[in-house]
């Protein structure tokens, strides 16, 4: 893989997410290939942004995904809804 770290988003969304008080986005994420998962992912879409932060949702709440989590192998595929302004 290379020595990238940190979180791990999908960044470059087309349009910038609408900034409201309520939920305004969905994702839906498929994974393989992928190391150290405790639980499915999933994405997260913030209010006035342009890119999905990757996670995985535990008893905790989210935990983000890190460059760590991805094998040189690591396919994903992903479904992103969201409003606009």
């Amino acid at each position: 893989m290379g020595s990238d770290t940190g979180s791990a988003f999908i960044e470059g969304l087309p349009f910038t997410v609408a900034n409201r008080t309520e939920t305004t986005a969905s994702c839906s994420v498929i994974a393989y290939n992928m190391a150290t998962l405790t639980s499915a992912p999933a994405g997260q879409i913030d209010n006035n942004g342009t890119k999905i932060a990757l996670v995985q949702n535990g008893a905790s709440g989210a935990a983000a995904l890190t460059v760590s989590n991805f094998q040189a192998t690591a396919i994903i595929l992903f479904s992103a809804v969201y409003e606009t302004e």
